[in-house]
């Protein structure tokens, strides 16, 4: 990891020296963002870096549990069902 940093802030630092503008960096700090808005390649590159880490987020919300949650509601209303209503028969003791 150590390596592959030191190689690309090497990398970016011939860069922005050949570029043949005006050296206003004073830190590499100022020298990395310089070379980031003027060096299309490096953007390309950065680009394709924020893609992967997108396609990493993707791929591991794969493997995550799932929740998912179903709600139904209806009603039935029935005006012609015949009440439950029973007469008593005149005359008749229970």
């Amino acid at each position: 990891m150590f390596k592959r940093l030191s190689t690309a802030i090497t990398g970016v630092a011939l860069i922005c020296a050949g570029l043949g503008a005006p050296t206003q960096a004073t830190t590499l700090a100022d020298a990395l963002a310089l070379a980031y808005k003027t060096n299309p390649s490096l953007r390309a590159q950065q680009a394709a870096l924020r893609a992967a880490d997108e396609g990493v987020i993707a791929a591991r919300s794969n493997l995550l549990p799932a929740l998912s949650q179903t709600i139904t509601y209806g009603r039935t209303v029935n005006y012609n069902q015949a009440s439950n209503v029973t007469i008593p028969a005149i005359g008749r003791n229970p």
